[in-house]
């Protein structure tokens, strides 16, 4: 496996963000309260300092649409390993549930405590450990060659 510029993972991981970009999917603490009246609003001037929201990421959305142009012209058995390594990756993440600390009191967590999702990958796609790199390696020849121009410069 080559080693590239730090400007193609910043890259892959701008697109990363611009896939998933949107409106968190973690549950959060109820605004209102839902009794029959449905009126009652909770309010936050009882709360001391609650825990302020996780700032969004800053995505550079021209360079994320440039890498997706690359993702489309790929062929699909790269495609599918890019889906593996980087958009769903979280899907095949193995957790256990766990508590920590966090300001005094302790909290319900979910610690990723292991990763197969290349070996799923290789089971899946029917591939090799050196062809599952090689569609790897296609996918950030393909970006060095598109940003190499503006990080010269």
């Amino acid at each position: 496996m080559m080693q590239y510029p730090s400007f193609v993972r910043a890259e892959i991981e701008n697109w990363i963000a611009w896939c998933w970009a949107g409106e968190s999917p973690e549950p959060r603490e109820p605004s209102r309260c839902y009794s029959a009246e449905r009126a009652y609003r909770i309010n936050d001037s009882n709360s001391e300092d609650p825990d302020p929201l996780p700032p969004k990421p800053i995505i550079h959305a021209g360079n994320a649409e440039r890498v997706q142009a690359i993702f489309d012209r790929l062929p699909t058995l790269t495609r599918c390993v890019l889906r593996y390594e980087y958009t769903q990756r979280s899907a095949f993440d193995q957790y256990e549930r766990s508590v920590e600390m966090h300001e005094g009191e302790m909290r319900p967590v979910w610690i990723r405590v292991g990763n197969n999702r290349r070996q799923r990958a290789r089971t899946d796609l029917k591939i090799t450990r050196d062809q599952y790199l090689a569609c790897l390696d296609e996918f950030k020849i393909e970006i060095f060659k598109e940003f190499e121009c503006e990080v010269c410069a």
